[in-house]
């Protein structure tokens, strides 16, 4: 979706909404851009299979368009990840026939770790850092917020290996590192 567009445009407009979510989101009578900058997160969270990622992400989507004008920025705030999508798990907004079965499972491995990270760890998801295939299955590298705090350059994030199985199913997890987010971290230098 444009920054041009109107409030009066379909949910499905928006970049990165499929079918499937944007279905989900009229049966609980959001069918605008309008509608979903009325919506509270919570009342997102409450959408059957929309995901605590997903909802955070239309919100902060539809949050940056002033509401008198009912627009949708195609911009996300600069300390949220442009990696994170809010596609349903196997949309990867390519068509099938130009999709690897590589890139295919990549996809859906990160999808799942988007739904899962935030469950897994009671935590908001802050973005996914990598997603490789070990041979024996998939990691995940996720970041999550630990504490909240003013300014958000104190935030205490939580850095996260969910493992997957080839069939995408969660084996298991660890924190492998905790720190503010402002401080370097050894693995980035």
């Amino acid at each position: 979706m444009t920054p041009d567009t109107d409030g009066s445009a379909d949910v499905e407009s928006i970049d990165g909404v499929g079918p499937e979510t944007a279905e989900k989101l009229r049966d609980e009578g959001i069918e605008t851009v309008a509608d979903l900058h009325g919506a509270e997160r919570s009342d997102l969270y409450d959408v059957g299979g929309v995901g605590a990622a997903t909802a955070s992400e239309l919100v902060s989507l539809v949050g940056d368009a002033p509401e008198d004008e009912g627009t949708v920025s195609d911009e996300t705030s600069g300390d949220e990840p442009e990696n994170r999508s809010h596609d349903e798990p196997g949309e990867t907004g390519v068509a099938d026939d130009e999709a690897s079965p590589e890139t295919a499972g990549l996809m859906t491995v990160r999808n799942k770790a988007i739904d899962v990270a935030p469950d897994l760890t009671g935590r908001d998801l802050d973005g996914i850092i990598e997603v490789t295939n070990s041979g024996e299955g998939w990691v995940a590298v996720v970041e999550t917020i630990e504490r909240k705090s003013v300014p958000d350059t104190q935030d205490i994030l939580g850095r996260y290996e969910i493992e997957f199985t080839d069939d995408g199913t969660v084996a298991g997890y660890r924190r492998v590192n905790r720190y503010r987010r402002t401080e370097s971290n050894p693995d980035e230098l």
